[in-house]
């Protein structure tokens, strides 16, 4: 039982409801992925499919990713979360700015990313009103392609037990009164 804390109780719990989970995927990305892409592409592996068992059942979306990219002059790096091809988890469209849940940016070589795997996520709640299979998936850009970021390894990816490799998740999972 899920306990709802309205914001004009004064923070009082006042009402109680009962949701489930009805169902949970997850897909972990253990294998690294580079690209020096100039448009958005998915990222292989880091992508899973669901299907509700009631158009009114919601989709609690988890993306946690693993990082680096080397810039050596100014570049962005961006992601974004999309159920088949509708980004999700972004803010509003303004100008030509991308929609994505992550972007980092350079303006001159940045080295500490080179030795170093970094992390990223976001959390969404989404209304997709289907009962048919949905996909949800990753995908990134890089905006200079002299430029290349990495998933779940670092720049260098040196062979040292002082670097790491990680993995990446999407975790999907139904919620329904």
């Amino acid at each position: 039982m899920a306990t709802i804390i309205n914001g004009d109780s004064g923070g009082t719990a006042v009402t109680t409801t009962t949701q489930k989970v009805l169902q949970v995927v997850s897909v972990s990305k253990s294998d690294t992925y580079t690209s020096s892409g100039t448009t958005f592409a998915d990222i292989t592996g880091l992508a899973a499919s669901i299907t509700p068992s009631a158009t009114t059942s919601k989709i609690m979306v988890i993306i946690d990713v693993g990082y680096s990219f080397g810039s050596v002059n100014n570049a962005s790096f961006n992601l974004r979360a999309l159920r088949g091809a509708t980004v999700i988890a972004a803010g509003d469209a303004a100008g030509s700015r991308d929609l994505g849940f992550f972007g980092h940016t350079t303006a001159t070589a940045f080295y500490d990313i080179y030795h170093n795997v970094l992390r990223t996520g976001v959390s969404h709640l989404d209304s997709p009103s289907s009962t048919s299979s949905l996909t949800y998936k990753v995908q990134g850009v890089i905006s200079n392609g002299s430029n290349t970021f990495y998933i779940n390894r670092s720049v260098t990816d040196t062979d040292s037990d002082r670097f790491v490799r990680s993995s990446s998740t999407i975790t999907l999972m139904e919620i329904g009164a």
